[in-house]
């Protein structure tokens, strides 16, 4: 199976929140295409061109599997009017109910979800095979309380979506804000340390593998960031991050 990362993702936050900037991942095997998660309004344009990178347009993606209901992962679904919408049961009925406000989860986009209400017609639990048994999914609770992961069987790959936000969150045992309960989240934790040797694919970060207290990334992230504070000029200070 193919895998392409299409956007990186990056576990960046500020004064004025979270940056929201996600791994969208694109799986290609016998002529099918998925995608994993789709990031926010402001990844649309670049998405596009991403795709086009191997001669896809956004009517090209088959299947789009979506690991939960928080924005910065489902805010462009609309963009891929043909492909079959996948969300864990769990997740669906958590983000049309009265439990994200309960739990004072802000990242649930509540009137976009249901304006898109009607495109969530297949829905998955742990277990279920996707791309002829090549794709297994996994129940990941904790970050929300449906979250869905996907393991590539012969790849030895495993996609978490925010269960797992960083290496260094799971290589701490700190799942960060939890929705899904935070004892529920480390359990998700272990359920993933199980499979031993393969590359994790977390939410916002570098594919990377745990050797022992040691993150071992794969590949590298460049972002360039132009920060303008005055409101007069065209300039502003422009961060790498590497």
């Amino acid at each position: 199976m193919d895998t392409q990362i299409l956007l990186g993702g990056l576990p960046g936050f500020s004064t004025r929140g979270y940056l929201g900037w996600c791994n969208i991942i694109l799986l290609r095997e016998g002529g099918k295409n998925i995608l994993v998660d789709t990031g926010h309004h402001s990844d649309r344009q670049l998405l596009r061109e991403k795709l086009q990178e191997f001669d896809l347009v956004p009517e090209s993606i088959d299947q789009l599997v979506i690991t939960h209901l928080h924005f910065d992962h489902c805010l462009n679904m609309d963009m891929f009017a043909k492909a079959e919408v996948i969300v864990g049961q769990a997740e669906y009925d958590y983000a049309f109910s009265d439990e994200p406000a309960r739990l004072g989860d802000p990242f649930v986009p509540e009137v976009y979800l249901r304006a898109m209400r009607h495109r969530f017609k297949t829905f998955v639990k742990d277990g279920d095979l996707l791309a002829d048994g090549r794709i297994t999914v996994l129940d990941l609770p904790g970050d929300t309380p449906g979250g869905i992961g996907l393991k590539l069987n012969e790849e030895k790959t495993i996609i978490t979506g925010d269960a797992v936000k960083n290496a260094w969150s799971f290589l701490h045992n700190n799942p960060g804000h939890c929705f899904g309960g935070s004892k529920t989240a480390l359990q998700t934790f272990e359920k993933l340390r199980t499979f031993q040797n393969f590359t994790v694919i977390s939410g916002h970060d570098l594919p990377f593998t745990l050797a022992g207290d040691k993150v071992c990334y794969q590949g590298t992230r460049s972002v360039v960031m132009t920060i303008n504070t005055d409101p007069y000029s065209l300039e502003g200070k422009t961060l790498v991050i590497g």
